[in-house]
């Protein structure tokens, strides 16, 4: 049933492939649409016709001890022109009597589920509107809510689950990534580069040989998210180097970064970098 819905939304993320935060406004927008519908039509539908169901299950359950009674005792005591066992009656009038609470019980149900069948049950305008905007004023005032977003999208793009916890942001990563350079974890930094970076932009030697012998220290003066989704992030930064050989501070670079998420290791590597 979870692989069901997974798949439902995984055709509409990729029939809609709109930027986040809107992706978030729709995918809600439809949630409040299919609960209604749920609440309004197939719960109603399902009460009524249940109820139905059960009541003739319990007919045909509660006739099956009475039909066994009249053929196997009372038939042959009559034919005997004996009275029946009081247990005869006994069983007739109790089943009877339940048959009797369980029909009323049962239409009860059913004419609640008609009433409920006949009103309208798309939402009112302002079940719409005002997740909408409340979802749009939290992406943007609260940006520590939309890792549980991205990790959502991640579950229905993949199929992966991953708790929020294990979902570090983009900016998180690139932050520790350059404190790790600050702090001499040059392995640890290195280790944070995808394969390509490493093969196409940076071999380990080159790598040391800049951060470790020419920059002293790298400050982080800022950071932007450009875009995002669950597989990849491009975040642009920039950065100030203060130099060994002249105990100054560089002028100021900005420099993009491309993202790619490392499913098996639950974070992000930088995948390719440039100036702009």
């Amino acid at each position: 049933m979870i692989d069901i819905v997974r798949n439902i939304l995984h055709l509409v993320w990729v029939i809609i492939p709109i930027p986040m935060p809107w992706r978030n406004v729709i995918f809600v927008l439809v949630l409040i649409i299919s609960l209604f519908w749920l609440i309004w039509r197939a719960l109603p539908w399902l009460l009524g016709n249940g109820a139905t169901l059960f009541g003739r299950i319990t007919e045909i359950i509660f006739a099956l001890p009475l039909w066994i009674d009249n053929h196997l005792l009372t038939k042959k005591r009559r034919e005997k022109k004996l009275e029946p066992l009081w247990i005869s009656y006994f069983l007739g009038d109790l089943f009877g009597f339940l048959a009797k609470i369980i029909y009323l019980v049962s239409d009860q149900f059913k004419k609640i589920s008609d009433s409920i069948l006949e009103k309208k049950w798309f939402p009112h305008k302002n079940f719409l509107i005002f997740p909408s905007v409340i979802i749009l004023l939290i992406w943007h005032f609260n940006p520590n809510s939309r890792n549980w977003w991205y990790s959502f999208e991640s579950w229905i793009v993949s199929g992966e689950s991953k708790p929020m916890v294990s979902s570090i942001s983009p900016e998180e990563f690139v932050r520790n990534y350059y404190d790790y350079l600050n702090n001499d974890h040059h392995s640890i930094a290195y280790n944070s580069l995808s394969s390509n970076f490493k093969k196409n932009q940076s071999n380990y030697n080159d790598y040391i040989d800049w951060w470790s012998i020419k920059v002293k220290q790298v400050n982080l003066d800022n950071i932007r998210i450009v875009s995002q989704n669950a597989n990849s992030a491009i975040v642009d930064v920039r950065l100030l180097y203060f130099m060994r050989e002249t105990q100054k501070l560089s002028k100021p670079e900005d420099i993009r970064l491309f993202l790619i998420w490392d499913s098996q290791n639950r974070t992000w590597l930088i995948d390719s970098s440039k100036n702009i």
